[in-house]
C-alpha cells in the first residue's frame, strides 16, 4: 500500500507541476522552417486606336514634298486620330517608345528617318505636334524620345506623324511598318 501511496503522491505532484510551471517539455521536440512566397503580379497592356493600325501618307504624292500622315488633323477641332492608351489594367507606369522600317518597293527603298512624329499626353491636337515634328524614327527603339515618358494608367498618348520624301525616289507602291512599345518603369 505504501509503495501505491508514493506512485499516487509523485503522480499528483507531476500533475501540479504541469499546471503551474507551463509546458515545458524536456523530451522530444520537432520545429520545421518554411517558406512563405508571394507572387506579386506586374501587368501591363496598352491599347492602340483603329486609325494607328494603319498610317497611310496618301495615294498621290511626289518626291521631293512633305505629307502629313491621312489622320493627323481631323474633323473641325484639328484633332489627331492616331494614340495609344495605357489600359486601366496596367499596374505600373509605362514609357511608350517607337521604331520602324524602311518603305520598300520593289529594289528601292525610303529610309523610315524621312519619317517624324510628334506627341502629346493632354490634348489630341495639341499646339507641339506641328511639322517636322519632335523626332526621326529610327530602326530601333528611341529611349530618349517617347511618346510618353511614366504614363499612368488610364492615360492617352496622342501623336501625329510626317513624311518627308526625298527628290529623285522612284515611283512604285512603298509600305514599311512602325512599331509602339510600352514598357513598365
Amino acid at each position: 500500500m505504501k509503495k501505491y501511496l508514493i506512485i499516487m503522491i509523485l503522480s499528483v505532484l507531476m500533475f501540479i507541476s504541469l499546471l503551474f510551471v507551463g509546458n515545458n517539455f524536456t523530451g522530444y521536440d520537432s520545429a520545421q522552417l518554411s517558406n512563405l512566397t508571394a507572387n506579386i503580379v506586374s501587368a501591363i497592356a496598352c491599347t492602340f486606336s483603329n486609325d494607328a493600325l494603319n498610317v497611310s501618307f496618301g495615294d498621290a504624292i511626289t518626291a521631293g514634298s512633305n505629307y502629313n500622315a491621312s489622320k493627323n488633323f481631323v474633323d473641325l477641332h484639328s484633332n489627331t486620330w492616331y494614340n495609344i492608351t495605357i489600359d486601366i489594367t496596367s499596374s505600373s507606369n509605362l514609357n511608350v517608345s517607337i521604331k520602324g522600317t524602311n518603305f520598300i518597293s520593289g529594289s528601292n527603298s525610303v529610309g523610315i528617318g524621312n519619317v517624324s512624329w510628334s506627341s502629346n499626353t493632354t490634348s489630341s491636337n495639341g499646339s507641339n505636334m506641328v511639322f517636322p515634328g519632335n523626332a526621326n524614327i529610327s530602326n530601333s527603339y528611341d529611349v530618349n524620345n517617347l511618346i510618353a515618358s511614366d504614363a499612368v494608367s488610364g492615360s492617352v498618348a496622342y501623336y501625329r506623324m510626317w513624311l518627308r520624301l526625298p527628290s529623285g525616289t522612284s515611283g512604285g507602291q512603298y509600305s514599311g511598318t512602325y512599331t509602339l512599345r510600352c514598357t513598365e518603369l
